[in-house]
Order: C-alpha cells, then sequence, then structure tokens
C-alpha cells in the first residue's frame, strides 16, 4: 500500500512502536485492534473455521471482544467461552445458545448437513 507507519498508526489507531513490533514479528495484534486492522485490509485475515468453537472465536475476535466481554454479553462464565472455543465436549445446551446468539451465530448442530448419497 506503500503508507508510511504514521499513516498506518493515524488508520488503525496504535503506535508506531506496536506497528515496528508486528512487522518484525515480536508482537500480535490484540483482540482489540482486529476491527480496526480488518476495516484498514478491507478483509478478515483470521482463518476460515472449520468448527463451531473456531466460528465463535473468529466472530469474537473480529468484533475485538475479550473472552470476559462475551462472556458477559452473553451472561455466562468466561470458562464457559474459553471451553466453547476449545470444542469441549458436554458443553450445556443453553450456555452454547447464550454465547451463539450474543454473536448472531446459529447453534451448532441446528444447521444439518443434507443426508450423502450412497453410489
Amino acid at each position: 500500500m506503500r503508507l508510511l507507519q504514521r499513516e498506518v498508526v493515524a488508520l488503525i489507531g496504535v503506535t508506531e512502536n506496536v506497528i515496528h513490533k508486528w512487522e518484525r514479528g515480536h508482537a500480535e495484534p490484540e483482540v482489540r485492534h482486529f476491527p480496526a486492522l480488518i476495516g484498514f485490509l478491507g478483509y478478515n485475515p483470521l482463518p476460515e473455521p472449520r468448527t463451531p468453537g473456531q466460528s465463535v472465536r473468529r466472530e469474537r475476535m473480529t468484533r475485538g471482544w475479550s473472552i470476559s466481554r462475551l462472556a458477559r454479553e452473553a451472561g455466562v462464565d468466561p470458562a464457559t467461552v474459553a471451553r466453547l472455543e476449545q470444542d469441549s465436549c458436554r458443553m450445556a445446551r443453553r450456555a452454547v445458545a447464550l454465547v451463539t446468539g450474543a454473536l448472531g451465530l446459529p447453534e451448532p448442530g441446528s444447521v444439518r448437513k443434507p443426508p450423502q448419497s450412497r453410489s
């Protein structure tokens, strides 16, 4: 994009030192910076989710929310969010529904895949 660090700083809202650390691989962006980074890049650089937990994590990070913030929004314990993001077994349906609902995501298992034909 041929922008100077100070121009990127103004667009993202971080210091030049932070940009320098990101460029050198000495630090990674904090979750709170993701909305500005996504806006700056024009796309979401987070990997596409393959599991329900990854979907929750990606949506949370896209919004720039910490685990604690999502837990507050959903009315659950932060440990519940962490377990859901790790795709832990035996999650209470109510807790899953609260977390996914806070993010506007479908509940895992609510969208069924059509059966595959056997040829």
